[in-house]
């Protein structure tokens, strides 16, 4: 990481008791842990060289805070905050990412669009009363549109209702599972709960919401899918496969059947 937040008052309030030099040893630590999201070496001679504690003093003052504020593990120093920061940054970048795969952060509706010109209006309204006032003028209208020409209609169509969600293309969808993950098992049937499962995450996607765009078109639609199987793809525990307890058996991965119910289908998204 080449950022972290720094929370000033807790750290004020636990270093209450640390010296000058044990205060710049544990800033050093902190830099290290979140520059290399790894924790800190287990080996005090090494740590001693990272960050370049040389006098008997600045020795005393990093194992004092390491003692303190970080506990020794199998892998290293590890400090709960780091750690806890640490995973919070991976499921926001993860989160992210997958916002990027399947087309960003969802359009305005039209319903937001008409609220910001209606203020925009009302606005544009009071700088004008505002100026008559000052100038003591009266108001000349010829250059303004009436605020009542901007109302939207009583009963706006609703976006959703533009165009017809198109059917799914069941066939399609399964041509791009396979060849986008070849490495994960493959349906030998596609018939009954599965094809009501996929007909209804395709229908649930069509709309704009957190993770889709929304799609009117069969083309846009295998787009959106698409780019979910590529993001299932980068996953790394999801195409390698998970340890299952059991000795000698092989890792579970998922298959399309568990893809597209509603619940892994979040699961997937947010990382988890």
């Amino acid at each position: 990481m080449n950022y972290y937040r720094f929370y000033i008052g807790d750290y004020l309030r636990d270093t209450a008791t640390l010296s000058l030099c044990e205060h710049g040893a544990y800033c050093l630590l902190l830099d290290y842990a979140y520059a290399t999201e790894r924790p800190i070496p287990a080996d005090r001679d090494e740590v001693m060289r990272l960050v370049r504690a040389f006098t008997a003093e600045e020795h005393k003052a990093v194992s004092k805070v390491l003692d303190r504020y970080w506990v020794l593990e199998h892998d290293g120093h590890h400090n709960p905050r780091v750690d806890d920061e640490l995973q919070k940054a991976v499921r926001l970048i993860d989160k992210q990412k997958a916002n990027g795969l399947l087309g960003g952060r969802p359009k305005k509706t039209q319903s937001e669009t008409q609220t910001i010109t209606q203020d925009e209006t009302q606005t544009e309204s009071q700088l004008e009363t505002q100026t008559i006032t000052q100038n003591n003028q009266p108001p000349t209208t010829n250059h303004h549109t009436p605020a009542s020409n901007h109302q939207p209609p009583e009963n706006p169509t609703p976006l959703s209702s533009a165009a017809p969600i198109p059917d799914c293309p069941q066939t399609e969808i399964l041509a791009a599972y396979g060849e986008i993950l070849p490495m994960l098992t493959q349906p030998r049937e596609w018939n009954g709960s599965r094809a009501k499962a996929l007909q209804a995450r395709w229908k649930h996607y069509a709309q704009e919401n957190g993770v889709s765009p929304g799609y009117r078109t069969r083309e846009d639609g295998l787009a959106f899918w698409r780019k979910y199987f590529s993001y299932v793809a980068q996953c790394e525990k999801l195409v390698h496969g998970i340890p299952r307890r059991e000795p000698g058996s092989e890792p579970w991965k998922p298959d399309l059947p568990w893809l597209v119910k509603a619940e892994n289908f979040l699961k997937v998204i947010e990382g988890k």
